[in-house]
């Protein structure tokens, strides 16, 4: 009878060996996957292509990991993008900076008109929210008594004047 592929014997014990290719070593940890498979020759076969195929599904999920981990276009991209933003977030918030004081003198118009349609019921709940805020716990308590969003918001800008 001959032996399986990646069967060995050492000593008259019978092993499980496979080879981790060198790319995937940092993954596995381990130069080879091996694992006895008793004495006798026909137990040995019997119980090898399970050992098997759990050290190739081993090195298929090491693939994976490998590969997850390289970097794409897109990922690299969003890298970039989120390194962007938090030097743009950095510099606003850099002492003698007044960037957002700025924005917030550009936008207060736009804003106060906004506030005056709110105020008047002339926009929709969603947007009402996106112009106030999320609800905080004692306005999510008015929420379920059955505050509607309008007037939660309305509520809101009032406590702010």
């Amino acid at each position: 009878m001959v032996l399986m592929k990646n069967v060995q014997v050492v000593r008259g014990r019978y092993f499980a060996r496979i080879a981790v290719p060198e790319e995937l070593r940092p993954v596995v940890g381990k130069r080879e996957l091996r694992q006895p498979l008793g004495a006798d020759r026909s137990t040995a076969q019997r119980n090898a292509h399970a050992i098997l195929a759990r050290f190739h599904a081993e090195l298929d999920r090491a693939r994976t990991q490998l590969e997850a981990g390289k970097p794409t276009l897109r990922t690299a991209a969003i890298k970039h993008y989120s390194d962007e933003l938090l030097a743009d977030d950095r510099s606003r918030g850099a002492v003698g900076s007044n960037a957002v004081e700025k924005i917030n003198k550009l936008t207060a118009p736009i804003r106060a008109s906004r506030l005056r349609l709110l105020a008047n019921g002339l926009i929709d709940d969603d947007e009402a929210e996106a112009l106030i805020g999320y609800a905080r716990p004692r306005e999510q308590s008015l929420l379920r008594e059955g505050m509607a969003g309008k007037d939660l918001c309305l509520l809101r800008w009032q406590k702010r004047l």
